[in-house]
């Protein structure tokens, strides 16, 4: 393998989920701007996506446990949606599925890459909360 694989996926994370959260950050203000309704959810995930970037960006340890979660978390929602005929498309689980299990898998792959940073469990601890209400508040809609 070469050297500079690990460095090009870890930026291009870093630019993905920065591009990510700042295109969900643009249409929390439009949305409150127009609509005049405070985006809370939208907000949340900007601040998640943010985080993800900055960890890819560090190569911070949370990262490797919090994207196995998700992946676990998300996985049981939408087979649990599917499972009792919930309006899920089978594309959409797929899709997210897939796109999660290869993100933690490219995580795990490169695991002895991550490091501890200063403060990398504060970082941690507000994705999780973030992570925790996102969470159930998807899992209560979607279920």
């Amino acid at each position: 393998m070469d050297a500079r694989t690990p460095r090009l996926f870890f930026t291009a994370a870093t630019v993905y989920f920065a591009c990510i959260g700042f295109a969900t950050l643009i249409a929390s203000v439009a949305t409150w701007h127009f609509g005049q309704v405070f985006p809370a959810l939208a907000l949340a995930y900007t601040a998640m996506n943010l985080l993800l970037s900055t960890g890819f960006y560090l190569r911070e340890k949370w990262l490797l446990p919090l994207l196995a979660l998700n992946c676990a978390g998300y996985t049981c929602v939408y087979a649990a949606a599917w499972a009792l005929g919930s309006d899920v498309s089978v594309l959409r689980f797929a899709l997210s599925t897939i796109l999660a299990g290869g993100t933690l898998g490219l995580v795990y792959y490169y695991r002895d890459l991550l490091v501890e940073q200063p403060y990398s469990l504060y970082t941690g601890a507000v994705f999780l909360g973030l992570w925790i209400l996102t969470f159930t508040y998807t899992a209560t809609g979607v279920l």
